[in-house]
């Protein structure tokens, strides 16, 4: 039943990192960039480059997680991009900002809140608890490739339906 959870844990957060980096490389270059600066906690010159390396990190991360890829390692990483992600939101948030979360990319708009950062602090729980737990294992990798074929057909539908949900809403954004 653990190894149950730990498998729940990893495909869940695994999904959650892949939609997220996979919606913030979706947008335009120049759209990524006015996201990032919007959180005004990074130089100016560094913003293109993290406006690549952190939603990148997150697909790697995601990817990582769902195959079970390097056990605790994986884990380990999907937990430093969260970290990463939630130390940005917070600092933010404690300097009064309050963009646009771009937490999916544009496929889903929400306001950056202490809700997103609460989020993300309960996913790193979950991550530290299957690794604490020693439940690294197993992610798909293992699986029969059909079976494997199946978990990433399922991931990347979400990613195609995901961003006609947010234009058929009109693409506004929701408060949270």
């Amino acid at each position: 039943m653990l190894l149950l959870i730990g498998f729940v844990v990893r495909i869940l957060i695994g999904a959650l990192l892949v939609l997220a980096g996979a919606g913030k490389l979706q947008m335009v270059a120049t759209e990524r960039e006015k996201w990032l600066r919007a959180y005004d906690i990074l130089p100016n010159s560094m913003v293109p480059v993290a406006a690549v390396a952190i939603p990148s990190a997150e697909l790697l991360a995601g990817v990582a997680l769902i195959l079970g890829l390097g056990g605790e390692l994986s884990i380990g990483l999907a937990a430093a991009v969260l970290v990463l992600v939630t130390s940005g939101a917070a600092l933010a948030l404690a300097r009064g900002r309050r963009p646009d979360c771009g937490c999916f990319g544009r496929w889903a708009r929400t306001q950056l809140s202490w809700a997103v950062v609460a989020r993300n602090l309960a996913l790193l729980g979950l991550l530290a608890g299957i690794g604490l737990g020693d439940l690294t294992q197993p992610g798909i990798a293992p699986w029969p490739i059909a079976s494997q074929f199946v978990v990433a057909a399922a991931v990347a539908a979400a990613t195609a339906f995901l961003p006609r949900r947010a234009n058929a809403s009109g693409g506004q954004p929701s408060r949270g």
